[in-house]
């Protein structure tokens, strides 16, 4: 894959978390896809999609910040900045890393680690 491709794969990804169109997310994946954040890892566009509803039924107000795309061949390691605001009214900060593989021009395993204590935007 060229790295303008998964650059925009990407941009598509944070701009579906930031609108809450799980669906835009969910067709990023192979059909067989994995989903992994800390706690849970989700298999296939039907468990993906799942667990992306759930989430977003306690979050609001997402904004995702790009700092680093770093793409070769299939892989790209992500670091971006997300704000976000949970059912109690609580802020939700955190600086993440994603490890992305892709095959076909779609995401096969999104791997993401958190970082809630100290934060880059």
């Amino acid at each position: 894959m060229q790295k303008e491709e998964i650059q925009g794969i990407i941009q598509k990804a944070a701009k579906a978390w930031e609108t809450g169109e799980v669906r835009e997310f969910v067709q990023l994946f192979a059909p067989n896809g994995k989903f992994i954040v800390p706690g849970q890892e989700s298999v296939g566009q039907a468990e993906i999609e799942s667990a992306v509803q759930q989430f977003l039924e306690k979050s609001k107000n997402i904004q995702i910040s790009i700092s680093r795309i770093v793409a070769e061949d299939h892989v790209a390691v992500v670091e971006w900045h997300w704000e976000s605001t949970q059912e109690g009214g609580e802020a939700d900060v955190a600086d993440d890393a994603i490890v992305i593989d892709f095959e076909d021009g779609r995401i096969t395993r999104w791997r993401e680690y958190m970082d809630r204590k100290s934060f880059n935007p």
